[in-house]
């Protein structure tokens, strides 16, 4: 009896100490999705420079995740597509190490962040990701040129401290 009441009492606490670490976790890596609308160009003849500068009002809206070479407007269109979106990161993250992620993208890709590049990515619907910890600003533009999807999610992940 008394080693029943000894593997009980154990079984309890450790299961208490199991079920508080995960709710830590979870409340420690936080996501803030990027999906949704996203202003977009298609185009062949603009520089870098000034898609970094454009009146991203005059572009077209795209929803992200999506395809836009299946749109109607842009099914004949060869090249590439460009995508730009604001983003603010939340109050409670200062202390968080930031990551922007995408989760599938088809074929190259380039991704910047208030006008500096984070990098490059070639690969056929393979995830990447970036630590944007040291890039953040606390209202934030991504630009992102792609050839010709992005097929899943764009998350920005605040996760633990920095």
């Amino acid at each position: 009896m008394r080693n029943f009441a000894s593997i009980a009492l154990f079984t309890i606490v450790f299961l208490s100490s199991c079920s508080t670490k995960k709710t830590e976790t979870a409340l420690e890596n936080e996501t803030l999705s990027l999906n949704g609308a996203w202003q977009f160009l298609p185009s062949n003849d603009e520089s870098e420079k000034q898609l970094l500068t454009a009146d991203y009002a005059k572009w077209d809206s795209l929803t992200v995740p999506g395809n836009w070479d299946i749109e109607n407007a842009y099914a004949h269109f060869k090249g590439k597509g460009y995508y730009q979106r604001n983003f603010t990161i939340p109050e409670n993250w200062q202390e968080k190490q930031i990551r922007l992620k995408f989760d599938a993208v088809y074929e190259t890709s380039k991704v910047w962040l208030n006008g500096k590049l984070l990098g490059e990515h070639e690969g056929g619907y393979t995830p990447f990701e970036f630590n944007i910890t040291d890039q953040i600003q606390w209202e934030n533009q991504i630009h992102f040129w792609s050839w010709p999807i992005i097929l899943l999610d764009v998350v920005l992940g605040g996760l633990g401290a920095v």
